[in-house]
């Protein structure tokens, strides 16, 4: 069963605050964390999506599996943090600090990282990156080397079904 948290609708609520450290699993959808101090949280699997957590301090924070699609970490310290298998799918990350971060098998996919520093990460082998935008030739060359994908899926052809007309050029309709 997910824990349900009253969702903060300031960088101060402190209904929320004391309960911050072990929420895994939990629904924190649309929450405000700006510049909260969250080193060290149990985050893991958490429901995070369009979350703003602008200067956020996750450092050694546990996020492996949480959703975060569309949140805004632009400036957060994500310094040592578990983003393993993380949703950052068109996340805005911009300036954020991804050093020594476990970043496998995350979706970061449309995700804004410029002024971030992606290539420090610890890890990010299978890191889904297609769509990622504000990275450098350097950046992608760096992430590609250590197994990040950068590659769109491969199309698969829409096959004519029984029933579907194939026309051609200059035929008679």
């Amino acid at each position: 069963m997910t824990k349900q948290v009253k969702r903060a609708t300031s960088a101060h609520d402190d209904q929320i605050r004391p309960e911050i450290r072990h929420l895994s699993g939990t629904d924190l959808s649309d929450v405000n964390l700006a510049t909260d101090d969250l080193t060290g949280a149990e985050l893991d699997n958490a429901q995070l999506p369009r979350a703003m957590m602008k200067g956020t301090n996750l450092s050694a924070a546990n996020l492996s599996g949480a959703n975060l699609s569309h949140a805004s970490l632009a400036g957060a310290n994500l310094e040592g943090a578990d983003l393993h298998g993380a949703d950052l799918f068109e996340t805005d990350l911009r300036g954020a600090n991804l050093a020594g971060t476990n970043l496998s098998d995350a979706d970061l996919q449309g995700a804004d990282l410029a002024g971030a520093n992606p290539e420090a990460a610890g890890a990010v082998s299978r890191a889904k990156m297609m769509g990622a935008r504000g990275l450098s030739d350097g950046q992608r060359e760096t992430l590609s080397a250590n197994e990040a994908n950068f590659a769109e899926p491969t199309a698969v052809p829409n096959p004519v079904r029984p029933g579907d007309q194939a026309s051609s050029v200059g035929e008679d309709a």
